[in-house]
């Protein structure tokens, strides 16, 4: 199944990001999302703001996943584009989802993205954390994920596997999509200020359906490093691909750089 919502979000239902001058036109971005992430869009529209117009269209997806279910989200990404309808109208095409993406390979999928839109470059939510880290220098992360342990660990080997050093590790350990967007700020909070950060350069809490936007700066002011998460990472990439060179204040170091750099 595939739906489709060619409105970046409702209206109303996000406040403005901090944001200095606009440019002359949003950025239009073709996303694709898992039906069930019930956190992607507001997170993204809260992220973006008037800079971002989201052409998003839903690939099926179960609310309680497994590597193998993660792997088949990623079979009508092609279809989803095309039904978008928005051809050569968008700058810049995503799959929105971190661990499918890690199950199934990067090149995997935006090969998927580009085939059906070239002109569009594209990213993923690993892409464009990979891209973040090496924009803020970081090498030894601490991880946070939401996942059952076998696709957190599945993260955490690739991540280690493009060179990164975990100086520590945590999973939520939820098994449904619905609880991930639902999980307690506070307790979020309280996990990722858990987190052994002896020697990090950086933090990274991954998925994105989890609701974080609106906390990073606070968190970020609490640990003393970046915190990098799955929606902002992918904001902040999709900004830099298309050559945008707008800073947005108010979601952490990442976003508040010039991501054009």
């Amino acid at each position: 199944m595939i739906s489709v919502d060619p409105s970046s979000r409702r209206e109303g239902s996000n406040p403005p990001a901090a944001i200095g001058p606009m440019p002359s036109a949003p950025l239009r971005i073709a996303l694709i999302a898992l039906a069930s992430d019930h956190g992607i869009r507001d997170e993204m529209g809260l992220l973006l703001g008037r800079r971002g117009e989201l052409h998003l269209a839903r690939v099926s997806a179960p609310d309680d996943y497994d590597l193998a279910s993660l792997a088949t989200t990623t079979r009508n990404i092609g279809r989803a584009l095309q039904w978008m309808g928005t051809g050569a109208s968008v700058d810049v095409t995503a799959y929105g989802c971190t661990s499918a993406t890690v199950v199934v390979g990067e090149n995997r999928v935006k090969r998927k993205l580009t085939r059906t839109l070239p002109h569009a470059p594209c990213t993923t939510p690993i892409t464009a954390a990979l891209a973040a880290f090496d924009h803020l220098g970081a090498r030894r992360i601490a991880l946070l994920t939401p996942y059952p342990e076998p696709i957190h660990s599945a993260v955490a080997r690739y991540l280690a596997g493009r060179g990164l050093q975990l100086v520590d590790q945590a999973t939520l350990d939820i098994a449904t999509d619905r609880a991930i967007t639902d999980y307690p700020a506070e307790g979020l909070r309280a996990r990722i200020l858990g987190l052994d950060r002896r020697g990090a350069d950086a933090i990274f809490v991954s998925c994105t359906s989890l609701r974080i936007a609106s906390a990073i700066r606070r968190i970020e002011a609490a640990v003393g490093l970046p915190l990098v998460t799955s929606n902002q990472a992918l904001a902040w990439h999709c900004l830099k691909l298309a050559g945008r060179s707008a800073k947005i204040a108010g979601f952490g170091q990442l976003l508040a750089t010039n991501p054009h750099l």
